[in-house]
């Protein structure tokens, strides 16, 4: 996340709740592919990264 960003800020930012960003990152709840990208962006992050991310913990359950 960038430096100095909060939960708010992103919120804001994105045009998000805060609320609904709180459950994406607690995994209750599964956003759209856009939803991620506009995130990714304000985070400084490419989206490729969350699949690097979700193949690494996929193979460390296996």
């Amino acid at each position: 996340m960038k430096r100095g960003l909060s939960l708010e800020g992103l919120a804001e930012r994105t045009s998000m709740s805060p609320n609904f960003i709180g459950r994406i990152e607690r995994g209750t709840s599964i956003p759209k592919s856009f939803t991620l990208y506009k995130l990714c962006k304000e985070l400084g992050i490419n989206p490729s990264f969350l699949f690097i991310q979700a193949e690494k913990e996929y193979k460390e359950q296996f």
